[in-house]
């Protein structure tokens, strides 16, 4: 799959993660709301930090776009799998 279809099914998914949870924010709990907030705006800040570190950058083969792709990804590892570890915890 070429990449800018990838990136515009990424947006996709993102915005319509944004969409499901503020429609139903009113039946989570504080709590869960304000996580969801938080990683909503992590979500849009590593979308903003990719597109303008990497996607916009001048020489698409620069070290620095490299080390910009890396940080981006490992942030939404961290992201994707931060809400696991927090539910293993509880347990």
């Amino acid at each position: 799959m070429p990449r800018q279809e990838r990136g515009k099914l990424a947006a996709e998914a993102a915005n319509n993660f944004a969409k499901l949870y503020t429609s139903k924010l009113i039946y989570v709990p504080e709590a869960t709301a304000t996580k969801l907030d938080e990683f909503n705006q992590e979500l849009k800040a590593a979308f903003i930090e990719f597109a303008f570190g990497v996607d916009m950058m001048r020489d698409p083969n620069s070290i620095e776009t490299t080390k910009k792709w890396v940080e981006v990804g490992n942030k939404l590892d961290r992201l994707s799998k931060a809400p696991h570890a927090r539910t293993r915890k509880r347990i």
